[in-house]
């Protein structure tokens, strides 16, 4: 059963043992916690985003991952693109009210912050993943 990625990052936080949580959930194929992870790791994703709201709607509304993934690319173009703030401003909204603040804030605004809030780098998961899961793999690039 793949896990839930804001009680992995709880996990995270709680123990020194991050490499076995890590190898644990490659070995389970756990994609929604990679996506995630690459997506707030890889700096050719990094979304510049100085503020997210914090979501307090105690719902138990769901907002899939494929689509606050699909939501992450439009993000990703909207920036790149000749787009003007209110656009961004109003996917992320968009996004914030189709999930629930649990899965919001522990795990979406994490990514579109790029701040996982572990002591953990592209380079950590990398170590692991490149043996056990190499499709994991999360790009160091920076885009010039």
């Amino acid at each position: 059963m793949t896990r839930i990625p804001e009680l992995i990052l709880e996990e995270l936080n709680s123990t020194a043992d991050k490499n076995s949580i890590i190898q644990r959930e490659a070995k389970a194929r756990n994609i929604v916690f990679f996506e995630g992870l690459k997506y707030a790791l890889d700096p050719s994703l990094a979304l510049s985003l100085s503020k997210v709201p914090t979501h307090d709607n105690m719902s138990n509304k769901q907002l899939p991952w494929p689509a606050f993934k699909e939501g992450l690319d439009q993000l990703l173009i909207l920036q790149r693109g000749e787009t003007n703030k209110y656009a961004v401003n109003d996917l992320l909204i968009d996004l914030m009210h189709r999930s629930n603040a649990k899965q919001w804030n522990g795990w979406f605004r994490r990514i579109l912050l790029g701040e996982l809030q572990v002591e953990i780098t592209a380079i950590d998961i990398n170590k692991i993943v490149d043996e056990f899961a190499p499709e994991y793999h999360i790009s160091m690039k920076r885009v010039i």
